[in-house]
């Protein structure tokens, strides 16, 4: 389970979160917005750039499946955004060792 901080916590327990969530549910027809379901619904930031103050664009309903595969890829996207080039370049390494010793 992912560490949220104490503020994200605080915040998403708060009135404040729970009127936007509303809106957000009620615009999207309290449907995931990726497959329809009506059950397990979320509100998932696409964006945390006004963290505490969103507007009705920076979320989305998705149903928990939905949006546990969606942060899924983000996290897949970021560590190869990170750690690509590097791990590309080392098999490259790997492979001219490998071709080295046998040939």
């Amino acid at each position: 389970m992912p560490r949220f901080s104490p503020e994200y916590r605080r915040y998403m327990q708060s009135p404040a979160w729970q009127r936007y969530r509303q809106r957000v549910l009620i615009r999207d027809r309290r449907r995931c917005v990726r497959c329809g379901s009506k059950r397990q619904l979320e509100v998932d930031h696409l964006t945390y750039q006004n963290f505490m103050r969103e507007k009705l664009s920076d979320c989305q309903t998705l149903c928990r499946p939905c949006h546990r595969k969606k942060t899924k890829q983000q996290r897949r996207g970021r560590f190869w955004r990170k750690h690509g080039a590097t791990l590309v370049s080392m098999l490259v390494v790997l492979g001219l060792l490998v071709a080295a010793l046998f040939f």
